[in-house]
């Protein structure tokens, strides 16, 4: 069976050069962008914040990101780039999703806003139900007004942890369909009894070279 594909998602708190400038560590992207097995790359802001810096990878493979980290001629000049876009004293965060439907996940990316909602268990026996109650998510996610792609999957490195994103219209269509739409909200609440949900905004761009 062959490995899937993945999404990296790297967050960190923006530096004042990167608030002023979107070319600040834009080698590091040209870097990723020109690694074989990188597909395409996303970056955005988190809505809530305006501070918090998204960067989004899709991968052919999980491997094909790890080859690139263990090449030092490469990865240490994207390090140096990278650097230039955290705040001081801030740490960034890596992590990787493997998607039940990578395309959608993309497609979700490339939609003008995008909600992330990290899903954590509370107990891990909640894991064999998990396919049904996200089964039941879908559904609602589907009659909300706004809505565009959605999907989901496991993050690789958290055996607890899971990652719903949807694409929406607008970051206001999302927070409005939860207000009218009881199908939905009702949904999320009882979704709520089994994760602790983190959820964020962040209007994702792609970068080409």
């Amino acid at each position: 069976m062959s490995a899937p594909p993945v999404v990296e998602f790297v967050s960190l708190t923006a530096s004042e050069a990167l608030k002023a400038s979107d070319t600040v560590g834009t080698e590091a992207l040209n870097i990723v962008l020109e690694s074989a097995g990188a597909q395409k790359v996303f970056r955005g802001m988190q809505a809530e914040d305006k501070a918090t810096a998204y960067v989004a990878v899709g991968w052919d493979t999980l491997k094909a990101h790890q080859d690139l980290m263990v090449d030092k001629a490469r990865y240490d000049p994207l390090l140096a780039s990278l650097a230039t876009t955290i705040a001081p004293g801030t740490q960034l965060t890596m992590v990787h999703v493997a998607f039940n439907n990578h395309a959608a996940a993309i497609q979700a990316l490339v939609d003008p806003a995008t909600e992330l909602a990290w899903l954590t268990l509370k107990s891990l026996d909640q894991a064999t139900a998990l396919p049904g109650n996200m089964d039941n998510l879908e559904k609602a996610l589907a009659t909300a007004s706004g809505r565009r792609s959605y999907t989901w999957g496991k993050v690789v490195e958290k055996e607890d942890q899971y990652l719903l994103i949807v694409g929406w219209d607008t970051v206001e269509a999302h927070l409005n369909a939860l207000k009218v739409n009881q199908n939905l909200s009702t949904t999320v609440a009882k979704t709520s009894e089994w994760v602790e949900i983190d959820l964020v905004h962040v209007n994702f761009t792609e970068y080409k070279l």
